[in-house]
């Protein structure tokens, strides 16, 4: 013992004692705790590996039985556990911060598996339904499902759910097909169906209940359950169709290889008004009741303008288009005959009136530089014509059968009026006088020769003049 150093005490030694014993003692512990890990362990392994041995040569332990069985971690907590519960049996794991974030078990229909987060609110679950297995992505909120994977008898299943467990989304199938429906909570907005006829999609407002739908080749907008407006096609091409609250058409579009159409209907279904293209031209149609086309305007084959008004039966009464030269207008009576015509030519504007045999009585035409009005039956030669010409004087003409019979003129030197024979030649002569002031008579024999003639001199005095046959004599009566 070197010098200053104190001696020990009882007392001293005894603490150092119970200090190195209980020391031994938790390493003791420790050592068993171990070892019964590793020998669970040991059993549990061996257990799984004789099961999946199967025939294979067997451990010492056959099974191996307990009510309770935990894992533990290397702090000595627990991390799974595995149990009885009312069902049957039953899982729980922890993780390092032990949090329970997963349970196995059943529920009386079959497995159940939940998955939690570290707070404790379940996240996910898969288990057994009545009809099928579930899984589920639960709301963060309220544990409610936010989405949801399912079967049917029919086919599978998947929904989700807003924060308030109102679904707002859904999409199945069937034996024919599928659909999927999204909409706001509690109300589907949009539908898409597919089956055995083909494709569907239809779609809703939130506000009037109005809703749209596409079904295969056809689109419709509804109103309620009503449809009001449908697309879709026929043998010939597409159709457009808007209908009224009563389910009746009133407005038809529609197209094929000629060109299109539009037309409006009444309530009995009658095209009473219509827009269209076609071989035959392009233009309105307006009908009646009886879906008689009384209106007619628009485009003939040629590309020209054209105007028709009918009668109640169709019969065509009035016609406008346009020929090689000009305009035309035509008259018809409600029996077709044509009364009236009216057109055009490089000499001016021509109006036409017919009789009751459609023959023409009366015409009226420019002559280039004047005009003309014919009034009388062509055919016969019977009529009068009134002529007026920029370089010619005025001049009424009356036709017989046999030609011309009288002709009335305003002549240089004043009027004149011609009475005319059988033969055309003139008979009577009444007018204003060439050789003096004042009018004549003149009276023609068949030979063209002027047999009287009634006048005035030169002093503006009546004169009576009778010539005989050739006019080679002659006899005056002068005023005394």
């Amino acid at each position: 013992m070197k010098h200053g150093s104190p001696e020990p005490t009882p007392s001293d030694d005894l603490s150092t004692r119970l200090a190195t014993l209980e020391s031994r003692l938790r390493e003791e512990r420790r050592r068993s705790r171990r070892l019964e890990r590793l020998l669970i362990g040991g059993l549990l392994v061996a257990t799984f590996a004789g099961v999946a041995a199967g025939t294979a040569a067997r451990t010492a332990v056959d099974v191996v039985q307990t009510r309770r069985l935990e894992i533990l971690d290397e702090n000595d907590r627990v991390v799974l556990l595995a149990t009885a519960a009312r069902h049957g049996g039953r899982v729980d794991i922890w993780d390092a911060a032990q949090r329970n974030i997963a349970r196995i078990t059943g529920n009386g229909l079959g497995g159940d598996l939940s998955i939690f987060d570290r707070r404790g609110r379940q996240v996910a679950g898969v288990y057994a339904d009545e009809t099928a297995a579930r899984i589920e992505v639960n709301n963060p909120a309220d544990g409610s499902a936010a989405a949801l994977l399912t079967a049917t008898e029919r086919g599978g299943v998947v929904s989700t759910s807003d924060a308030g467990g109102r679904r707002t989304a859904r999409m199945t199938s069937d034996p024919t097909g599928g659909s999927i429906v999204v909409g706001a909570p509690g109300r589907d907005l949009a539908t898409i169906d597919v089956g055995e006829r083909g494709g569907r999609l239809t779609t809703a407002t939130t506000e009037d209940g109005g809703s749209s739908r596409i079904d295969g080749d056809r689109v419709r907008i509804l109103a309620s359950t009503r449809t009001v407006a449908e697309l879709g096609r026929n043998d010939l091409g597409g159709t457009l169709e808007i209908l009224d609250g009563a389910g009746r058409t009133r407005l038809e579009l529609a197209g094929d290889e000629t060109g299109g159409r539009l037309e409006a209907r009444d309530a009995a279904g009658v095209a009473v008004v219509g827009i269209g293209v076609g071989t035959g031209g392009s233009g309105l149609r307006v009908r009646n009741r009886e879906g008689v086309s009384v209106v007619a305007i628009g485009a003939d084959p040629e590309g020209h303008g054209a105007f028709e008004l009918s009668d109640a039966e169709g019969v065509r009464c009035v016609g406008m288009g346009i020929d090689e030269q000009a305009g035309r207008l035509a008259i018809h009576g409600r029996d077709g005959r044509r009364l009236l015509a009216a057109s055009g030519d490089r000499e001016g504007g021509r109006l036409e009136v017919r009789d009751s045999e459609e023959r023409v009585v009366g015409v009226m035409r420019g002559a280039g530089e004047g005009g003309r009005l014919v009034i009388g039956l062509e055919p016969a030669g019977i009529g009068i014509v009134v002529e007026a010409l920029e370089q010619e004087s005025p001049s009424i003409a009356m036709f017989s059968p046999n030609g011309l019979g009288a002709a009335i003129a305003a002549a240089p030197s004043g009027g004149l009026i011609n009475l005319l024979d059988a033969n055309g030649d003139v008979a009577v002569a009444v007018g204003a006088a060439n050789d003096a002031d004042g009018g004549v008579v003149s009276v023609r024999n068949e030979e063209g020769n002027e047999i009287v003639r009634a006048g005035s001199t030169e002093d503006g005095v009546g004169v009576i003049e009778v010539f005989n046959r050739n006019q080679t004599r002659k006899r005056s009566l002068n005023a005394p």
